[in-house]
């Protein structure tokens, strides 16, 4: 439908922006827009009509579960308990026009699934809709065909009207028994396992250089917008222009200073000659901070 149009949509331009900042990278199925994933496969359906409970009358059978093309698929447990108001037990009712006007709840029970066919046998789980309330119950955990749930839920009718009986007389409860195949569980293990590996190397990344993406970053240039390794920053910071650039070293100090600065510290034990002599260590830097000798922003500004 348009919404998932739109979502893909989404998608797609995300990849295009990571692809423009970042350049080509692997990307899990998870992202890739035009990847869907598999979706679980009705087994069949199981009908309970729903006559008996117009008199408070419950339901408890095992039902025929249906495919597309009529063939039963196994069986599935199923029962139904009117209840008061607060759980309490309640009494027969001599006509269904006798339910109208009272509180009830339906305490409704998915108890076993038998004879299922192995081939959808994984993540089999079943999905009802009763008086309008959609319910489903948790996908079994292992792989199955004679899967249990002892799942139970109550679902209350705070007061009978016409509609609702019309509904008890005349219609069905349609229990969707779904699973999944070898092959789709498959195809979902390695998207999860996708996830997990672009996580790590998500994870990896925040700490690494963003030039060469193999040395531990150590500076964070403001003006490249850059974290990068000692070879790299002195790499694309040799120009004079770039050397005025702020940065951060990495990790968690806040303190500002120059690119040029680092630089020179990079490179002073290669340097031949010097054009300023000396200083004495006594004497603070111009433009620094006589404290800490660290080169302050308005001076690296002004550079």
């Amino acid at each position: 439908g348009a919404g998932k149009f739109e979502n893909r949509l989404f998608m797609m331009r995300e990849q295009y922006q990571s692809f423009v900042e970042l350049g080509p990278r692997p990307a899990p199925k998870s992202s890739d827009p035009f990847w869907d994933p598999p979706e679980a496969v009705e087994i069949g359906r199981a009908y309970v009509y729903l006559k008996a409970l117009a008199q408070l009358v419950e339901i408890e059978a095992d039902f025929a579960i249906i495919d597309y093309r009529g063939n039963q698929q196994g069986t599935v447990a199923i029962e139904i308990f009117p209840q008061g108001p607060h759980g309490e037990d309640v009494d027969y009712l001599q006509a269904p026009q006798d339910i109208l006007g009272k509180s009830v709840t339906f305490c409704v029970s998915v108890l076993h699934v038998k004879g299922l066919p192995q081939r959808y046998c994984n993540d089999v789980y079943v999905c009802f809709d009763f008086l309008g309330q959609s319910v489903e119950t948790e996908a079994c955990s292992v792989r199955s065909s004679n899967p249990v749930f002892q799942f139970e839920k109550e679902l209350h009718v705070a007061c009978v009207d016409q509609a609702v009986l019309d509904s008890l007389l005349s219609e069905a409860c349609v229990f969707s028994v779904k699973g999944y195949s070898d092959a789709h569980t498959r195809e979902i293990g390695q998207a999860a396992s996708q996830i997990i590996e672009a996580g790590s190397r998500e994870g990896r990344a925040q700490s690494s250089c963003q030039q060469c993406e193999e040395e531990k970053a150590v500076f964070v240039c403001v003006d490249c917008n850059k974290k990068l390794c000692h070879p790299c920053f002195k790499l694309l910071h040799k120009s004079v222009k770039k050397q005025g650039h702020l940065t951060k070293k990495v990790p968690g100090i806040v303190e500002e200073i120059s690119a040029s600065s680092a630089v020179s510290a990079t490179s002073s034990s290669s340097s031949s000659s010097h054009s300023v002599p000396p200083r004495s260590a006594s004497e603070p830097k111009k433009g620094s901070d006589p404290t800490s000798g660290i080169p302050t922003a308005a001076a690296a500004a002004a550079a």
